[in-house]
């Protein structure tokens, strides 16, 4: 991420592919990985948590676990929309896919334009890292170097702090066409996008 430098365990380096995909290097095992060790150890925690036995419980605890190492709680909806907008990606439905740095871009600007105390709490190189890490991981799993708008609008809107309902605005304000309608086909897509 330009001009900003994650934490990572003695003996890891951050490094990126030509098209600006972030991977890590252990030096130690000498071995590289897609994934931050953070989020490693983030999906080790979460598969933990399968021993609960009631599903809602399970579900709520690991979006808790992945809203607490990302930080994406303390950002708000109409910090995404001013981020977005700043970054020129059209606000409502989009085909427009994004490189990798520019995801990334858009990614730390988020955590950057998060106003008031909150700002302080936030550690931007690594909520910048396990964000833009998970978001790869659900909408990149093949690291092709894009992940689409839409998907990243999506993927961070659910997992940031608002209330379901404006969440739900929000999202179909994303999905629906000039006449305020959610055809068939954008809600396919949709829910594609959510249940990746």
């Amino acid at each position: 991420m330009p001009g900003v430098e994650c934490k990572l365990p003695e003996g890891w380096e951050r490094s990126e592919t030509t098209s600006g995909i972030p991977y890590y290097i252990n030096h130690e095992t000498e071995k590289t990985q897609w994934d931050h060790p953070a989020m490693i150890q983030l999906m080790q925690d979460l598969a933990e948590l399968n021993n609960i036995k009631y599903a809602a419980y399970r579900t709520a605890m690991k979006l808790r676990a992945i809203h607490k190492k990302t930080q994406l709680y303390l950002v708000e909806i109409p910090i995404l929309t001013a981020t977005l907008d700043e970054e020129d990606v059209p606000d409502g439905y989009t085909e427009k896919a994004l490189s990798i740095p520019e995801a990334s871009k858009i990614i730390t600007a988020l955590f950057i334009n998060q106003n008031g105390d909150r700002q302080d709490f936030i550690d931007i190189p690594m909520a910048s890292d396990l964000t833009l890490n998970l978001m790869l991981n659900i909408y990149d799993p093949g690291r092709t170097g894009y992940i689409q708008a839409l998907s990243l609008k999506i993927g961070i809107s659910l997992l940031c702090a608002a209330k379901l309902q404006d969440k739900y605005r929000y999202l179909f304000r994303q999905m629906c066409n000039s006449r305020a309608v959610l055809d068939r086909k954008r809600l396919t897509l949709f829910l594609q996008e959510c249940l990746q």
